[in-house]
């Protein structure tokens, strides 16, 4: 975490999430298991950064009366 919340942290962290994105190959899902074995054993107290969306999420089209959402955020737990 020392890396992040240094002067270049927000950088370091764009360079790390670019990074593992790049890494990403269309044979990911088939290669869960083995990216849920490495999360488990993730020492205890280690951080674990989550995103997530999709533009094919369709909510930003809905209109309940109000106008069209500004911002949607995503739950998961």
């Amino acid at each position: 975490a020392a890396t992040f919340m240094a002067e270049d942290g927000f950088l370091a962290a764009a360079r790390f999430i670019s990074d593992s994105v790049e890494e990403l190959d269309g044979s990911v899902a088939w290669n869960i298991p083995e990216v849920l074995k490495k999360h488990s054993a993730a020492p205890f107290g280690s951080q674990v950064l989550s995103a997530a969306g999709s533009t094919r999420f369709g909510v930003y089209g809905l209109d309940f009366g109000w106008g069209i959402p500004e911002k949607v955020e995503i739950v998961s737990s």
